[in-house]
C-alpha cells in the first residue's frame, strides 16, 4: 500500500525513537558521511523497527505542515 495516496488515512505525530535505535541510525550517517538523511522505518505490532531506507535527499516539508515543525530552520542551521 502506498501511504502517500490521498485516500489513505493517515495520523502524524512527533515520536522519539529508542536511544539504541537512534545511535545505530547516527553511526550509519556518520559511515556514509551524511549530515542529513531521511530514514525510512516501520514499527512492527511487537514494537520492533524494520529498517527500510535512508535517502541523502529525503522529503520532510510536508511534515513541517502537518506537525508544526520547523525542520527546514534545523536544517540550515546545521549545514551552515
Amino acid at each position: 500500500m502506498d501511504w502517500r495516496r490521498p485516500e489513505v488515512e493517515k495520523h502524524y505525530q512527533q515520536f522519539q525513537l529508542p536511544r539504541a535505535l537512534e545511535e545505530k541510525l547516527l553511526t550509519i550517517m556518520t559511515h556514509f558521511k551524511m549530515v542529513y538523511s531521511a530514514i525510512d522505518l516501520i514499527e512492527t505490532p511487537d514494537g520492533d523497527f524494520v529498517f527500510l531506507e535512508i535517502n541523502p535527499v529525503g522529503e520532510w516539508a510536508w511534515l513541517e505542515l502537518e506537525l508544526g515543525m520547523n525542520i527546514s530552520e534545523k536544517l540550515i542551521d546545521e549545514l551552515l
